[in-house]
């Protein structure tokens, strides 16, 4: 063979094996360039996954926050509370001691309003002059039926920070308690075509004192003189004054001492409850029934002429009180008879 023939041959075939390295390293090349491709699709999805993760987090913080922001106006909505029984009102050096801070009475027997159509029927039947309101907190609901039937209204205050708050709702002070949601319940209960601002405007014209009240002593407005009233309104107040049945009783007597003859008791108030709780914090109930309010009004020298049980219709929140019912009565004072505590 020609050695040209045999170089050309060599030539050829380190030509062709030039072109196959080249085309390996091309394909290598292809090769290396679809798994970057691949690896960034790869990272891009992964990214994308994660995003999607932290999207999905961030969907799941908004329910989150969303549901405490349904939460908080529920919360919110326990300006109610702050009406019915101030936040942290100071009873005594204690917390204020109310069972209604989480709405247990309005979810158990008392709730559609009953309670103060209740007291809108015993007022409108004991209607009068003057009504005195016994209160262990700046508490204008219970006022509101009743102030449709009496001409004057005096808050007995148990303690100084309830009349503070109270002579700030009187003056529209803007620090003052938001009472609105309770008078707008009522003007809705009621079919009342007047706003619940007319509604304030009269009540509040009609409160013409604000006093501290000492159940403990025999005249408990004492420095303060006021004629007998025609009503007295207690709700809420006595059991969780009182030590013990006799305390209770002296309490009813000394209290009669507001009223004229013939004037009447209203009273709403738990039966056979042990504690109540606010917050983390128990308190004690005094403990009796309907025999035992019944013998203190007749010793005290009332005649009870109408009353109404409801019992508990709720088998929950037992951990935060224990009441088996409430009771609502109307009793009209007709002499003085030493109550005897049993």
């Amino acid at each position: 063979m020609p050695r040209g023939v045999l170089l050309k041959g060599v030539l050829l075939r380190g030509d062709a094996e030039r072109g196959a390295a080249e085309g390996s390293a091309a394909e290598a090349r292809a090769v290396e360039g679809r798994a970057a491709e691949g690896s960034a699709a790869e990272g891009r999805a992964a990214e994308g996954v994660l995003l999607k993760g932290v999207l999905l987090k961030g969907e799941l913080l908004k329910g989150v926050l969303l549901k405490w922001e349904l939460l908080k106006g529920v919360l919110l909505r326990g300006e109610m509370l702050k009406g019915v029984l101030l936040k942290g009102v100071l009873l005594k050096g204690e917390l204020l001691k109310g069972v209604l801070l989480r709405g247990v009475l309005q979810k158990g027997v008392l709730q559609k309003g009953v309670l103060l159509k209740e007291l809108l029927q015993f007022a409108g039947a004991a209607k009068g002059g003057s009504l005195i309101q016994v209160s262990i907190g700046p508490v204008i609901h219970y006022t509101i039926p009743c102030s449709e039937y009496f001409d004057e209204i005096t808050f007995a205050c148990l303690n100084d920070k309830s009349i503070d708050e109270l002579q700030k709702w009187l003056k529209n002070d803007p620090d003052a308690m938001d009472c609105s949601h309770a008078i707008q319940f009522f003007c809705e209960l009621q079919g009342s075509s007047e706003t619940w601002i007319e509604k304030q405007n009269m009540i509040q014209q009609k409160v013409k004192h604000v006093f501290e009240c000492d159940i403990d002593r025999s005249d408990p407005l004492s420095p303060n003189v006021l004629p007998k009233a025609d009503c007295l309104l207690l709700v809420h107040s006595l059991e969780f004054l009182c030590e013990d049945k006799k305390t209770f009783c002296d309490a009813l007597k000394n209290l009669s001492s507001l009223l004229k003859s013939g004037g009447h008791v209203i009273m709403a108030t738990v039966l056979e409850a042990t504690f109540y709780m606010v917050g983390d914090v128990k308190f004690p109930y005094l403990c009796f029934n309907e025999g035992f309010l019944g013998d203190a009004f007749t010793n005290a020298g009332f005649v009870i002429e109408e009353h109404h049980i409801y019992n508990r219709k709720i088998n929950s929140l037992y951990d935060i009180t224990d009441y088996r019912g409430v009771m609502i009565l109307k009793a009209c004072k007709e002499s003085y008879i030493k109550c005897s505590g049993t």
